[in-house]
């Protein structure tokens, strides 16, 4: 996070699977930083979020689901 704002960035990107943590802690980071977090998450949407991702949410992340694909093969894009 900090390389980030050192570099002048205002948003993270990165991607896991909906109960990741390292994505959880992302956007916490994030929040606290004051930086954009997007969030590659495997799988459909839920109909209800629970755990990891009720908080990545609650925490401002922008959550965008990936399908089959949750290891970030869709950073690029």
């Amino acid at each position: 996070i900090q390389e980030a704002l050192d570099a002048g960035c205002d948003t993270i990107i990165t991607a896991g699977a909906q109960q990741s943590n390292h994505c959880r802690q992302t956007a916490a980071a994030c929040s606290k930083a004051g930086l954009k977090c997007h969030l590659l998450l495997g799988g459909t949407a839920p109909k209800v979020y629970e755990g990891n991702l009720l908080l990545s949410s609650i925490l401002g992340a922008a959550i965008h689901f990936t399908g089959a694909n949750r290891k970030g093969e869709d950073i690029e894009a």
